[in-house]
């Protein structure tokens, strides 16, 4: 699995916030909701190396808040970007290669 970088990172905090915001908007989140879900995405954000781990949290997330799952959706769609990405340089390079021995 691909390694987060500091922008893939910012994204992430970026739909995470988006969707914590909206619901602090519309005063749907107390208190004590608000400190434990924070907790949550900072910690889990400081661990996380790859976007498996960002992947766990999302679903975690939308599991309990529905209101994640907007967050979810966005991330998931940035990793399947990401292998499509990669699944075309492979073939790129495979094909480079193949050509070259013809």
């Amino acid at each position: 699995m691909r390694p987060l970088t500091p922008q893939d990172k910012k994204q992430i905090y970026h739909y995470l916030a988006e969707a914590y915001m909206n619901l602090l908007k519309d005063g749907k989140l107390g208190k004590f909701e608000r400190k434990v879900i924070s907790k949550r995405i900072l910690d889990s954000m400081r661990k996380a190396e790859v976007f498996n781990d960002i992947i766990t949290l999302v679903d975690g997330l939308a599991k309990n808040y529905d209101f994640f799952d907007s967050a979810a959706t966005q991330i998931k769609a940035q990793l399947s970007s990401f292998h499509e990405q990669k699944v075309i340089q492979n073939l790129e390079q495979y094909f480079t290669t193949l050509s070259k021995h013809v």
